[in-house]
């Protein structure tokens, strides 16, 4: 069982229920930081709707946000939570958000962001079992 995400009544993103909330986790954490409101709301427990144009407007006023902060500790914990987002507005508009040349690497992760991760993907030892 997982979450599912909408958006103008279209499925954009199924994730586990850890996942879901921690990403919503994260997204009202960003909210508190930057004072401004996600356009995510949970109408069921399972259940996320995103409001198209309030979120896209959310993550261009984080994004700019840490382009005027030498804070590298906060890009970092943003970085992830963002990356998602980004990818989320590629599911919902079609398109890729415009990005500040400062967090441009924000970008190529988001393109792999909702891909599934395989060993092979990076430098970890294969998984054992003990």
């Amino acid at each position: 069982m997982g979450i599912v995400v909408f958006s103008e009544g279209r499925e954009v993103w199924s994730p586990s229920l850890k996942v879901g909330a921690l990403f919503m986790a994260q997204i009202s954490a960003l909210e508190k930081a930057f004072d401004v409101k996600s356009g995510i709301i949970s109408p069921l427990a399972d259940e996320l709707e995103i409001d198209a144009s309030t979120f896209v407007a959310f993550v261009q006023k984080v994004m700019d946000s840490l382009t005027q902060t030498n804070n590298r500790s906060l890009i970092v914990l943003s970085a992830g939570c963002l990356q998602v987002a980004i990818a989320l507005i590629f599911q919902i508009t079609g398109i890729w958000p415009a990005i500040p040349k400062y967090l441009d690497s924000f970008l190529g992760d988001a393109h792999k962001v909702m891909l599934p991760l395989r060993e092979r993907d990076h430098d970890l030892p294969p998984r054992t079992t003990q």
